[in-house]
């Protein structure tokens, strides 16, 4: 027992050594966040979605819907103001942007392998922090498992699970995806979380915590 909750303990802080690495140490800093989490699964049942879009503000779940973005669930009080942002028509707008990205890469993975593909999940996420300063991050994982990590302040791929190397060497050599993707997390994420601030800060509930 000892021995597995030492492999699992330095599993852990060999994840958060790569994690800072990748620049995203910021990211536990006081301050707000917006995240999204992208999956596509093309081993989906009946049934089953084959892709949906999750949103969070800081911990708290604000959205869910299906990649087409015809059938969304607001969560939260924030969540429920999502439609009245100014720039939420274009939030979903990108977000398609993200979603056709990520199909194209699994369909790229199902050309090249004989194998079922994986599932692929695409978190990104945006933070300012208590300062004023701005910070993008990606995670990507396959099956569930993080495989890669994307700074794009540095325009850094970093492999967390051995298994994702021949995606980090394809990825890093598509310029068009890493622009994109430093694009996305920089630019128009940052744009958007401060719009989600301004009505968080609104709430009575958010200024009590």
């Amino acid at each position: 027992m000892e021995l597995l909750a030492g492999h699992r303990f330095s599993s852990l802080l060999l994840l958060l050594l790569r994690l800072r690495a990748a620049g995203l140490g910021a990211l536990l800093a006081d301050g707000h966040s917006l995240c999204y989490n992208i999956t596509v699964n093309p081993k989906a049942g009946p049934g089953q979605q084959r892709c949906d879009v999750q949103g969070h503000v800081d911990d708290r779940r604000i959205l869910h819907c299906d990649c087409s973005f015809t059938q969304i669930s607001f969560f939260d009080p924030l969540g429920r103001d999502v439609d009245a942002i100014e720039n939420w028509a274009e939030q979903t707008e990108v977000l398609r942007d993200v979603v056709d990205a990520l199909n194209q890469q699994v369909a790229e993975m199902q050309h090249s392998t004989s194998k079922d593909p994986p599932s692929l999940q695409g978190r990104m996420c945006c933070r300012r922090g208590a300062s004023g300063g701005t910070h993008g991050s990606w995670q990507f994982s396959f099956d569930g498992q993080i495989g890669l990590l994307f700074a794009p302040d540095t325009r850094k791929w970093t492999e967390v699970h051995p298994g994702a190397s021949w995606m980090k060497t394809t990825w890093e050599n598509d310029r068009q995806l890493t622009e994109f993707l430093r694009r996305v997390s920089m630019g128009d994420c940052t744009r958007w979380l401060g719009d989600f601030s301004l009505s968080w800060e609104e709430m009575p509930e958010a200024t009590g915590n």
